[in-house]
């Protein structure tokens, strides 16, 4: 019994782990185009932190990521827009797979993004 509630507690410290600064993908192409590969679909096996922060996007889509940690908001804001001034296509193709209700058209995305905390 004790070994599996030590299973649970590493699953769940796992799950909830911090993503990497920013920078630091931004900064490493190879990570940086895998991030973007989970984030658009193409890629099945995403580190957990990805997954992590995957789950947040649609809070930050419909609230300005009301319900996102810290850390999160501060990646989620940082990355998206680094992709939008670098990449505009690919801002769009992942809008277009992450985005299906159009929650970024509204008001709470667009001031999360201007926003600097």
């Amino acid at each position: 019994m004790l070994r599996l509630a030590l299973l649970c507690l590493a699953v769940a410290a796992v799950r909830c782990a911090e993503p990497p600064s920013p920078a630091a993908i931004i900064g490493d192409p190879a990570r940086y185009s895998a991030l973007l590969g989970c984030l658009g679909g193409q890629q099945e096996h995403c580190e957990p932190w990805v997954q992590d922060v995957r789950a947040h996007i649609p809070d930050a889509l419909k609230t300005g990521c009301a319900a996102c940690p810290a850390p999160h908001k501060d990646f989620i804001r940082t990355l998206t827009l680094h992709v939008k001034r670098t990449d505009p296509e690919q801002y769009q193709a992942l809008l277009l797979r992450l985005d299906k209700d159009k929650d970024s058209d509204s008001g709470p995305f667009a001031k999360f993004l201007e926003s600097s905390a």
